[in-house]
């Protein structure tokens, strides 16, 4: 009963869908849409391959589905920007290029290597977003990044970290606790814009 329940919240445990949503509504802002990072996207998209390797080398169903679930939100976020001329074909290709080539690299590195390499770009792929996002303060483009995307990166972080330490995950566990910190600086920037230009 546990194992289900863990594998339901960390499904939905991740930003990235509630910011596809937020994408989604905002779709004609093109203020808006400039605040979210094409770095963070990219990183994100490395980094939901290796979690997807991850996972499935160990049986974490709730992992494999949260980073199958967070590379459909990236697509649609791509797909939202692309339209509005904000996502070039050149950075499609790179995104493309960067799947294909950590797929077949992947297969043939070790698991060792790529629990490594997960933790570390996992722990990263936030930092670009969260730099923008305390770089936007008193502009437009602090609302790039969902409110709603800041509360659940500061929640599901939290139960990542629960779901590392049950699990005994330590990729898990690292990761979820640097990108719980990314989300407490965004949602502070929010909090002084918010204060301060309003």
């Amino acid at each position: 009963m546990l194992n289900t329940l863990l594998i339901i919240i960390t499904t939905f445990a991740s930003q990235t869908w509630l910011q596809a949503l937020h994408a989604i509504r905002n779709n004609h802002n093109k203020v808006l849409l400039q605040g979210i990072s094409l770095t963070g996207l990219l990183t994100t998209i490395i980094s939901e391959t290796l979690w997807i390797i991850y996972a499935s080398h160990y049986g974490l169903i709730g992992g494999l589905s949260n980073a199958i679930l967070s590379m459909i939100s990236v697509l649609t976020i791509s797909i939202i920007l692309y339209k509005n001329n904000l996502l070039k074909l050149k950075t499609i290709i790179t995104y493309s290029s960067a799947i294909i080539l950590s797929l077949i690299v992947l297969h043939i590195v070790p698991i060792s290597i790529i629990t490594v390499s997960a933790m570390i770009i996992a722990t990263i792929f936030l930092i670009p977003q969260t730099v923008k996002t305390v770089r936007s303060i008193g502009t437009n483009h602090i609302n790039g990044m969902s409110n709603y995307s800041i509360i659940m990166i500061i929640i599901a972080n939290s139960i990542w970290n629960f779901y590392g330490y049950y699990y005994s995950a330590s990729a898990y566990l690292l990761s979820s606790t640097v990108l719980l910190l990314c989300g407490l600086i965004m949602g502070t920037s929010k909090i002084i814009h918010y204060k301060k230009y309003h």
